[in-house]
């Protein structure tokens, strides 16, 4: 078989698989025969490797941010540990409550 042409339907057989069309639609658009189009594509899942039909991407999964230490206030003995995203107004209403007899 020519090598040309086994390249050219490797190609269109990629370009159609990605195009989401029909086959009678790729094939109007391309200027090709449906007939022509059905032919290189049993050629073409007879052969496994004639067109990739994966590509594989590397997905890395992220580090894990570093937990920050958390803030140590003691008020009247009581020590309360905060964390970055701490509530200011729960805070608040933490200390009032603290400083009731």
């Amino acid at each position: 078989m020519n090598e040309k042409k086994r390249e050219l339907w490797k190609e269109r057989i990629q370009e159609f698989n990605e195009s989401k069309l029909s086959q009678k639609e790729f094939a109007r658009q391309g200027g090709l025969s449906v007939n022509t189009l059905q032919y290189w594509l049993r050629k073409a899942k007879a052969e496994p490797d004639f067109v990739s039909s994966t590509d594989w991407l590397e997905v890395k999964k992220p580090e894990p941010a570093p937990k920050a230490s958390p803030m140590i206030l003691e008020i009247d003995g009581v020590r309360i540990a905060l964390m970055e995203d701490f509530d200011p107004e729960f805070l608040k209403n933490v200390i009032r409550t603290l400083k009731q007899p």
